[in-house]
Parts: structure tokens; C-alpha cells; sequence
């Protein structure tokens, strides 16, 4: 039985925490965060063990996995001490709010010869997996134009509201945009150079829209924004192909092809009670089996490699750049 220590247990440590539930041969066994008290609630598991201190929990614990989900400036001090103790570790998404940080977890789990795995859940979402799978293959011919987009409401209650602090989270840009950079970054490969436009206020807007350049011709376009109303959250992906059109949205994927026909592709699905607006999370469910899979196989994660977590951080601050300068940037 593989024994996880849990490092935040807010509302992303409480999905990870009902995902491995699910998972065969793991326990949460600790869990530390600032606030106990809520933390307990939250996970409301008397087997779980908590702690304010994660040095505490790091020297009392005997562990097999850290799972990191505390806030973005904190991943890269917290995924250090992990790393150092020799622990496998796993951190909620984005690697960091800096390329420097982002290395020096990269550094050290190198040094330390022990895994290290970037949560970017939607290398793992079932809709997505199928997208990467038809233009591998082929199946509808080749790409020419793919849209991205990520919207939603300003979170406004997270921990001491460090979510809309620009220096403590990126904000959209990198806290939820890189998913879809992640994903072109899987799908596509690195781009050569970026074109974007951004607006941050940190109050009732955050967005910014990118175009990718490839030498392959396809046309790739990714939007990501918080916005301060109740703006229902949304992730959705529009792919032409020579023969037929694959739309991901509002949960439904749909095929449209170039006679005529369509129909709704059905992917397997995952049901939770983890309260975020997303359909299915099985993108959560399948993430952390892999990367519980590679500690119990001793293999390294390839599906998401350290160096490529700092990559998509990269792009997305060359985007932040371009969009600063107003031309195109050179990724």
C-alpha cells in the first residue's frame, strides 16, 4: 500500500483526495496545512493524519508519494522539501510562477533520483486524450485550424484571496490558460513564435488570447479569462480537419463530418462530488493513477516530463511578452 502525503487540502486537495479513494493500493495517510481545522472538515477522514507543518509531517510520516496542491508561489519550496526527503512527488499545476523556480524543482528531483510529475490535468481529460489520439492517427486527415478556450468566473475565496494577487498566482495567463498551452505544447510540439493580446486589472478582468506559429500551417488559437460576475466556468476546443470538425463543449463532444452526417462521440466517464463546474473528472482520476502507477512500476512519468512543465511556463511568460510589446515574440 502506497502511503500519500497530502500538502494543501483545500478545495484541489480534496479532489485529489476523493480521486485516490478510487485508485487501488494508495492511502492518503497525512495531510498538512496552515489551517487544520478546515483541512479536517474538508477531508473528513479520521484515518488521515494532519499536521500545520510540513517539515513535521516530512520527518514523523513514513511516505511514498507528496501531493502537492497549496498555492502557486509556494509549489516550488514545498515540492523542494519533498524532493529533498527523497519522497516521489506530484504538484497541482502550474509548475511555478518563475522558469528559475520551475528548474530548481527540475534540479532537484534529478539530484535526489525521484520522480517528479506536473498535475496538467488535461493531457489526461478523456475528450482531449481523443483529440491528441485523431490527429496522431490521422483519422479525419490532417489539422488545419484548432481553438481553445478556458473561461470563467475570478475566484474570490480562495486562501487569504492570494488567487487574485497577480505576483502570488499569474492569474489567468498562468494559472488557467496553461492548461491549453500544455496540451498544444502535447499536441503540436513546440511553436516557433507567438502573437498576444492581454488584459489584467486583477479586479473584475483577467484574460489573454494567443495565436501559435507552426511550420506545419495549422492555425492555433487559445483564450483563457477570469471574469468577475458569476460567469459560468467553460473549456471547450473546435478542431477542423481535412474531413470533419471536432467540437469539445458545454461536456459534449461532437463530430461533424464533411457529408453531411454527425454524431456525439461518448467517452467514459468518472462522476464525482468534487464541486467544480467541469462534467466529469475522471481528468483527475486518470492523472494521479498514472502517475501512482509509474512509483509502483519504477518508471519515470513520459506522459508529462518535469522539462515539459517548464516549457508551457515558458510560453505562456513568452506570450505575457508579446502581448507587452504588442508583436510577435520568438518562443
Amino acid at each position: 500500500m502506497l502511503r500519500i502525503g497530502l500538502v494543501g487540502a483545500g478545495r484541489m486537495g480534496k479532489v485529489h483526495f476523493d480521486a485516490y479513494k478510487t485508485i487501488p493500493g494508495v492511502k492518503v495517510a497525512a495531510a498538512a496545512d496552515v489551517d487544520v481545522e478546515n483541512a479536517m472538515k474538508r477531508i473528513n477522514d479520521p484515518d488521515v493524519v494532519f499536521y500545520d507543518n510540513l517539515d513535521i509531517m516530512l520527518e514523523e510520516e513514513d511516505l511514498d508519494i507528496i501531493d502537492i496542491c497549496t498555492p502557486t508561489y509556494l509549489h516550488a519550496e514545498h515540492a523542494v522539501r519533498a524532493i529533498s526527503k527523497g519522497i516521489h512527488t506530484i504538484c497541482e499545476k502550474p509548475i511555478s510562477l518563475t522558469v528559475e523556480k520551475a528548474q530548481e524543482i527540475v534540479d532537484a528531483a534529478k539530484r535526489n533520483n525521484v520522480f517528479f510529475m506536473v498535475a496538467q490535468v488535461i493531457r489526461f481529460w478523456p475528450e482531449y486524450v481523443y483529440l491528441k489520439k485523431v490527429y496522431d492517427e490521422g483519422t479525419y486527415g490532417k489539422l488545419s485550424q484548432v481553438l481553445f478556450t478556458r473561461v470563467g468566473e475570478m475566484t474570490k475565496t480562495s486562501w487569504q484571496d492570494w488567487m487574485r494577487d497577480i505576483n502570488l498566482s499569474g492569474m489567468a495567463p498562468i494559472d488557467l490558460h496553461i492548461h491549453d498551452v500544455d496540451f498544444i505544447l502535447h499536441l503540436l510540439g513546440k511553436p516557433k513564435a507567438v502573437t498576444s493580446f492581454s488584459k489584467q486589472d486583477g479586479i473584475s478582468i483577467s484574460w489573454i488570447n494567443t495565436h501559435y506559429e507552426y511550420d506545419n500551417g495549422v492555425m492555433v488559437e487559445a483564450e483563457g479569462a477570469w471574469y468577475e460576475p458569476k460567469f459560468p466556468f467553460s473549456m471547450s476546443y473546435r478542431a477542423s480537419f481535412e474531413n470533419a470538425v471536432l467540437e469539445y463543449k458545454a461536456n459534449k463532444l461532437m463530430l461533424y463530418m464533411n457529408d453531411g452526417s454527425s454524431s456525439q462521440i461518448e467517452l467514459e466517464e468518472v462522476k464525482s462530488d468534487s464541486q467544480l463546474n467541469v462534467g466529469s473528472v475522471n481528468g483527475y482520476f486518470y492523472e494521479l493513477e498514472y502517475f501512482v502507477n509509474c512509483i509502483k512500476n519504477n518508471t519515470p512519468p513520459e506522459r508529462i516530463t518535469p522539462d515539459e512543465s517548464v516549457l508551457s511556463l515558458q510560453i505562456v511568460l513568452k506570450e505575457l511578452e508579446a502581448a507587452k510589446l504588442g508583436k510577435k515574440v520568438v518562443v
